[in-house]
């Protein structure tokens, strides 16, 4: 493992914890420092990213910060084997206001040509299921 690497994977695992904690102001200081949004943050959290983490924890002001800085809205959810998008996510877990600003991010996102992942359940049925993401 490269030096880069491992204050890479510091940085990240700093920005892990600051968003589960709701720490605005240590996630804009990590950002300053060159912690990255759109890679999986840990190795045990290993989908998840930065806007996924503000998601289930329902930080709204940290999830703003990160699309204003960048984060990927269009990076799937995952529960299992099952993917939804973020505002579903956000909306299913009760952040309806969370869930309302990740939708607008994900509309404009995929009007600029955004990638577009597969959104619905990877087996099974192709509605949305909300108890999959009971709390």
């Amino acid at each position: 493992m490269t030096l880069f690497n491992r204050k890479t994977e510091k940085l990240n695992t700093s920005l892990y914890w600051a968003i589960v904690a709701g720490d605005l102001s240590q996630v804009k200081a990590l950002a300053e420092l060159g912690a990255e949004f759109n890679v999986p943050l840990t190795p045990v959290t290993r989908d998840e990213h930065s806007l996924h983490v503000a998601v289930r924890h329902g930080h709204l002001e940290i999830a703003d910060f990160l699309l204003s800085a960048g984060a990927d809205p269009l990076e799937p959810f995952r529960v299992g084997h099952y993917e939804f998008t973020l505002s579903e996510g956000a909306n299913a877990l009760g952040f309806k206001e969370l869930a309302h600003i990740l939708e607008s991010a994900e509309i404009e996102a995929t009007q600029r040509g955004g990638p577009r992942h597969l959104r619905r359940p990877a087996c099974g049925s192709p509605t949305f299921e909300p108890w999959h993401l009971a709390p």
